[in-house]
């Protein structure tokens, strides 16, 4: 999925030769046939096979453009009719599978068993933010229409609610990030559909946040667990008097993933505040967009 992805770093309007996409295609071959020569039980093939259709997703879609525009360029993909529809789901199904959005959310809590700065890299910066970044490199050419609005808001609203409400209820310390991550990869999936110019804004601002509060709230939870032999929430207290500096960086962490003042997840929190207030459009999502902005931002505070 990193080579899929980096066939857009040059920009949009261009994709690269056709033989990168030879190159890629022999790479999720020769992934496949090891994953699956490995692979002992049906817990392993589940985590593995969202993997797979997020590499089909971005393949499929560049298929189509080389084969019915007939050159490597995504803005020359149909501007309407079936085959517009037919890229953008194929895009889509990659993203979201790649950022976990719902239904495809699944695999993240179960991806967490990996060294504690491994999950603070690719889980708060990196590895899940390929499909909200697919998202952002593609919306100029595919955003605007109504599939791409109705999916991608209707996906991402889910999923930060789904995500929000889930993570409540976590006892490892650890899960409750993974839930939390899908819920914020859920906000900014949401402003990606609303297709407003500040709302892109602020989404990919929310990218920047969000990597900066989660990676240290992985490696704090990365410290608890090495120095107290658990990441039971149930189990841990008073860490404050015997470890006051990872007390102090969990906390102020976790006062910008609630969105408190004077940090930076609480300009991106009022951004979109305002962009789903704004968003009048559409007569379904008047209301429905700022009762599910305000319910997931008390979630967020309950969580953090």
């Amino acid at each position: 999925i990193y080579e899929a992805v980096a066939l857009f770093l040059e920009g949009y309007d261009t994709v690269r030769p056709f033989p990168d996409v030879h190159f890629l295609e022999s790479r999720v071959r020769g992934t496949l046939f090891a994953a699956f020569l490995h692979v002992e039980n049906l817990e392993a093939l589940g985590q593995f096979t969202p993997k797979v259709l997020a590499t089909a997703g971005v393949l499929l879609p560049l298929a189509i453009a080389s084969t019915w525009a007939g050159v490597w360029l995504v803005r020359r993909v149909p501007a309407e009719g079936f085959y517009k529809v037919i890229y953008v789901l194929l895009v889509l199904v990659g993203a979201f599978t790649k950022s976990a959005q719902f239904p495809f959310h699944f695999w993240l809590p179960n991806a967490m068993e990996a060294p504690t700065p491994g999950s603070a890299y690719l889980h708060s910066a990196t590895m899940v933010k390929c499909g909200v970044f697919l998202l952002a490199r593609l919306y100029p050419a595919l955003g605007g229409s109504e599939p791409w609005f109705w999916i991608v808001t209707s996906v991402g609203l889910v999923t930060m609610l789904l995500g929000a409400y889930i993570a409540i209820f976590q006892h490892d310390l650890k899960g409750l990030l993974a839930y939390s991550t899908i819920s914020h990869l859920g906000l900014i999936t949401l402003l990606f559909g609303l297709s407003e110019p500040l709302a892109v804004v602020a989404g990919v601002f929310h990218i920047l946040n969000h990597a900066i509060f989660k990676a240290s709230l992985f490696m704090s939870a990365g410290i608890i667990d090495h120095e107290c032999g658990t990441r039971d929430l149930r189990r841990i207290n008073g860490l404050m008097k015997l470890m006051p500096f990872t007390a102090t960086l969990g906390i102020v962490a976790s006062l910008s993933m609630a969105g408190e003042p004077l940090l930076n997840r609480f300009l991106s929190k009022e951004m979109f505040f305002a962009e789903a207030l704004a968003k009048d459009s559409h007569a379904a999502m008047e209301w429905l967009l700022p009762a599910a902005a305000t319910l997931a931002g008390a979630l967020s505070v309950a969580y953090s």
